[in-house]
């Protein structure tokens, strides 16, 4: 996803999960700032 989004930031991470969070989505991602 961070392809679509942007650069795998933090700023690109909150974006994403402000998006998801209207549609109550529970998101578990280990690993993902730790490959910037």
């Amino acid at each position: 996803m961070a392809h679509v989004f942007g650069e795998r930031t933090l700023a690109t991470l909150e974006r994403l999960l402000g998006l998801l969070s209207a549609f109550e989505v529970v998101v578990w991602m280990t690993g993902w700032l730790a490959a910037v």
